[in-house]
């Protein structure tokens, strides 16, 4: 099986889980994971790691998304979305497109946000979206994100159309909800689509439908890792580092000579094979394996 990542377009009402499992079945592929879950009413950029690429979960995980959201203003739901249950309602105000734009932009930068009861995050071992469904839901202490932009796409009352890039870990439903309460009426998310993910953006994204056509021959759209490492120095491994990387050694800013102190290094073989991603430990002149593939 040939180790990469695979960038779909996950259709709304199917979870995250639900549409690795079809990759799966059709690649035959039987270790697969994806870095960064969307919402079963969520479209869009999801980033499948198969084989080894597994082990790079958390630095796929880590980049910035872009994001098209659809908030309904006037109305608040206990998810934060229009799949949850109706808690109130309420008169959406007469505003215009500069008054919308001043409000959004009150929200780029580093913003306290709390997270939905309705996630995916746990306590004590459990989502908190299942404590949440069984009554006694769980609210986590704000933290903190980063909003990069936000752009106004569409107003028709009272519907808010916006585009937005940001930090992982931020959740779109919790921002529609504040948008709402900023605006006075409050609101709730009715639609999302990732646009981006890291590297990986929707035009590279393939369709179930596309991949089920496709069947065995779907590998050649499966992309090296280092595809989504644009900014990691690769080098290529003599006979002394590989046989290093190969019994698991530690590897040292001398086993790299004339090489900038990169904080990171992406290691491959003479045919460009990823073989190690390393980290430079802050302090000390040695890396920290973040992969190890040989």
């Amino acid at each position: 099986m040939q180790d990469g990542i695979l960038v779909i377009d996950k259709p709304e009402g199917m979870s995250s889980a639900a549409a690795l499992n079809v990759v799966k079945r059709v690649l035959g592929a039987p270790r697969i994971g994806h870095a960064g879950t969307l919402d079963p009413m969520a479209t869009g950029v999801l980033v499948l790691m198969i084989g080894k690429a597994t082990r790079l979960s958390n630095l796929l995980m880590a980049g910035p998304k872009r994001y098209e959201a659809r908030i309904l203003l006037g109305m608040e739901t206990d998810t934060l979305d229009r799949t949850g249950r109706l808690l109130r309602t309420c008169p959406v105000p007469a505003v215009d497109r500069e008054e919308i734009t001043a409000v959004l932009e009150r929200f780029i930068g580093e913003i306290d946000q709390v997270p939905p009861a309705f996630s995916a995050l746990k306590q004590n071992g459990k989502p908190l979206y299942r404590l949440a469904r069984n009554g006694t839901p769980v609210q986590k202490p704000a933290r903190k994100v980063r909003i990069d932009s936000i752009r106004l796409i569409r107003w028709e009352s009272p519907e808010l159309d916006i585009d937005i890039v940001c930090s992982s870990g931020t959740y779109i439903r919790s921002l529609a909800a504040d948008i709402g309460a900023a605006l006075g009426c409050g609101g709730t998310l009715s639609a999302l689509r990732r646009t981006r993910s890291g590297e990986c953006r929707i035009e590279q994204a393939l369709s179930l439908e596309a991949i089920r056509s496709a069947g065995s021959n779907c590998h050649e759209w499966i992309r090296s890792p280092l595809d989504l490492l644009p900014n990691v120095r690769q080098i290529v491994a003599d006979n002394a580092l590989t046989n290093k990387l190969r019994y698991g050694k530690i590897v040292s800013v001398d086993d790299v000579p004339n090489t900038p102190l990169d904080r990171r290094l992406a290691i491959t073989d003479p045919t460009g094979r990823l073989m190690a991603l390393l980290e430079r430990d802050r302090h000390e002149r040695r890396y920290q394996y973040l992969c190890n593939w040989t």
